[in-house]
């Protein structure tokens, strides 16, 4: 008997509770009415099916996702607005690095993204108004370039 995934399940239960607790008008549930919940609840989803579902694909998606969900909603809730891109290329580094692990595949993009993700957070900032930190994007452009047309 041929296993089905459990993802498309989980997703639709995590999308129900999210647009229930918008229709139900509840103080404790307005917490959970929120675009970051929802990227919360759409990672979840990805992770319940890698986790339970044994599909290791979806490891990538459901852990960017649900840290980037995580991270906009502390941001929001208890930082200060201003949000740091650094962490996020953190995260998609830790994303592709729990891919890497499951898949063996992806080690050179998760290096590259906590890679660039350190770079941000630690340059020093009387390099943000030379030449190198203004280009760096272009590297990464190149880099990807590079990686899109080594394919073919």
């Amino acid at each position: 008997m041929k296993s089905k995934s459990i993802f498309p399940g989980c997703l639709l239960f995590s999308l129900g509770l999210y647009f229930l607790s918008g229709s139900l008008s509840l103080s404790w549930l307005a917490a959970l009415h929120t675009i970051p919940m929802l990227l919360v609840f759409i990672g979840a989803s990805f992770l319940a099916g890698a986790i339970f579902g044994g599909e290791a694909l979806y490891f990538l998606p459901g852990t960017l996702l649900t840290g980037t969900g995580l991270y906009f909603m502390v941001g929001t809730l208890w930082l200060s607005p201003t949000l740091a891109l650094w962490v996020l290329f953190l995260l998609t580094g830790a994303a592709f690095f729990v891919f890497y692990v499951q898949t063996r595949k992806g080690l050179l993009m998760a290096l590259l993204f906590t890679a660039s993700g350190l770079f941000l957070q630690w340059a020093p900032l009387s390099w943000a108004p030379s030449l190198s930190f203004k280009y760096w994007p272009l590297l990464l452009s190149i880099v990807g370039l590079y990686l899109l047309l080594k394919q073919k």
